[in-house]
């Protein structure tokens, strides 16, 4: 593998302006961390995840914001006041230098500022501008707010959440957010690829309600397919052999298959000298394992198995005969994982400011020639003013001094 500190990230040399807020603000990681030059355009009293905690030694500062430092690595910093008429001329400035548009406000609101997609593509052509918005640009609900939990909902992923006959749950991680920040960067990718074909930028409209949607493929197939509303099943299985189990110091999920995995679990069984009935062929049929009685008789076998065995001690039996079977983690599980740790996947990054460094999450992906890598830890506020808008852009200190008297920087 190269060296992840000399080489080039793939997005090299291509610059992004991310005015996302959490709905949005992942898309704009991926792209950072793939080597593109990120500049998060934030408000001159600085972007309100710097607000959200928790925070660095529980000090609820904003350049300390945890939840603001875990998306914005690699990204470099500049303040802006759009609704000020010098803050959108250098906001106009900046986007004749970028290959790519990230935001997230309200359907309407950047038109009102005379910086929508036609107003910006007539400055440049070239331009990829993707918005993400909870509801999409068009439709019944685009003028709707909307958090993670409301297009949670909306998108159908709490529906499938929780037990039968209560109310449902939700997944408390803004899966939402995650899954339309992702969805964004690749029809963003898409995007740049065809204009480095044809020169030609792009107008990307992203709803988190449709990307919600495609959380849960196997709901939209139950309608599609046999006009089925798929409902929630809270612990209960699927089928036997599905489905989390206690052990002597935690939990594991079973993703029991027919065929191997199923004779492995028996022979699993056989040495441990545990009476069974599951060498039976009618086990291998996936409708015979989907009879309720049957869960509920596997269920009651293994159970008390389980509970005699450690969590790594059953991992790592299973996974050495391909037997599905995963650890549950807590978040400092997750920390402690001896997998996870031999493949260096946390990194540490050094924060000056801090006197110390902070553990980050490592590459979601690996590649070769151009290594994912966090090139810089999270900016603090306008960070980078000096550097881009005098050093990059041309400003003079003087003028620097006027924008920022008048609320432009």
């Amino acid at each position: 593998m190269a060296d992840a500190k000399s080489s080039m990230g793939a997005l090299e040399g291509v610059r992004v302006l991310d005015l996302t807020g959490p709905i949005g603000v992942y898309c704009g990681k991926l792209l950072a961390d793939l080597g593109a030059d990120v500049i998060k355009v934030e408000p001159p009293e600085g972007d309100p995840m710097r607000s959200r905690g928790p925070f660095y030694k529980d000090d609820a500062h904003p350049e300390k914001s945890l939840y603001f430092f875990a998306f914005n690595t690699s990204k470099r910093s500049v303040t802006l006041g759009l609704e000020t008429a010098d803050g959108r001329e250098v906001f106009q400035r900046l986007v004749q230098r970028a290959d790519i548009l990230l935001e997230s406000f309200p359907p309407g609101y950047l038109e009102g500022l005379d910086l929508g997609y036609d107003q910006l593509s007539a400055v440049n052509p070239g331009l990829i501008m993707t918005s993400i918005t909870p509801f999409g640009q068009t439709g019944p609900y685009k003028d709707f707010k909307g958090s993670d939990l409301v297009v949670d909902a909306m998108g159908g992923l709490t529906n499938l959440i929780g037990n039968p006959g209560e109310r449902p749950a939700w997944t408390l991680a803004e899966t939402g957010y995650h899954q339309v920040g992702i969805q964004a960067s690749s029809a963003t990718l898409i995007a740049l690829y065809h204009k480095t074909l044809t020169g030609e930028g792009q107008y990307i409209d992203v709803s988190m309600q449709q990307a919600v949607a495609m959380l849960v493929p196997s709901a939209v197939q139950a309608w599609d397919m046999r006009k089925e509303v798929a409902t929630r099943t809270g612990g209960a299985s699927v089928r036997a052999g599905f489905g989390m189990f206690r052990c002597k110091d935690g939990y594991v999920n079973m993703v029991l298959r027919a065929g191997p995995p199923l004779n492995f679990l028996c022979q699993w069984l056989d040495e441990d000298g545990l009476e069974h009935d599951f060498r039976n062929p009618q086990w291998h049929d996936m409708t015979f394992r989907s009879q309720p009685e049957n869960i509920t008789h596997l269920n009651e076998v293994l159970a008390p198995w389980f509970l005699t065995y450690t969590q790594r001690e059953i991992i790592e039996k299973a996974q050495s005969a391909h037997l599905s079977i995963t650890p549950v983690y807590d978040t400092k599980q997750v920390r402690e994982d001896p997998h996870l740790n031999a493949r260096g996947f946390f990194i540490d990054i050094e924060h000056p400011e801090l006197d110390g460094s902070v553990t980050y999450a490592g590459a979601p992906y690996g590649l070769s020639d151009t290594p994912w890598r966090i090139h810089r830890r999270p900016p603090l506020i306008g960070e980078h003013n000096h550097e881009i808008f005098v050093g990059e852009m041309g400003y003079t200190v003087e003028q620097l001094a006027v924008l920022r008297a008048n609320g432009a920087i």
